[in-house]
């Protein structure tokens, strides 16, 4: 009679072949499925950058006629990464304010006008309220954003 054990050692045997033909195709799959990873990595990083987007900081401010504030403007690509490119700014208004080439703004009059931050066609935005009352100024800043 054929014991059980005997049986095991038996399948485990003559299925070796199997199994190591089945790691074989299984080191080959998984050696595949890392090389297109990791092609794909690269390949994405290999893109040159390209600027999307110009980010104002802040977006939204409030000032009285007089009273000046730095602005910042960064460039950002496609993948969210800051490039040190040129930026031109602008004011809507320069009644309202003024801005030089450095992003410092000056209110001068009492309104509202669009600070704009350029680089090529891209355009970002910073929104001002120039008022000679501060809680005006608050309220024009909530009521703008809404």
């Amino acid at each position: 009679m054929i014991e059980s054990s005997q049986i095991k050692r038996w399948i485990v045997v003559n299925d070796l072949p199997k199994v190591y033909n089945l790691r074989k195709v299984l080191n080959l799959i998984m050696a595949i499925i890392f090389s297109n990873v990791l092609l794909m990595s690269c390949s994405a990083k290999d893109e040159s950058p390209v600027p999307t987007t110009v980010v104002v900081t802040p977006e939204i401010a409030g000032l009285k006629p007089g009273q000046s504030l730095q602005l910042s403007a960064s460039v950002v690509d496609q993948f969210d990464e800051e490039l040190d490119l040129p930026i031109i700014w602008k004011s809507e208004n320069d009644s309202v304010a003024t801005i030089t080439a450095s992003g410092l703004v000056t209110a001068h009059s009492v309104g509202s006008t669009c600070i704009l931050a350029i680089y090529e066609d891209i355009v970002g935005v910073m929104e001002l309220t120039v008022s000679e009352n501060r809680r005006r100024i608050l309220s024009e800043l909530f009521t703008s954003s809404t």
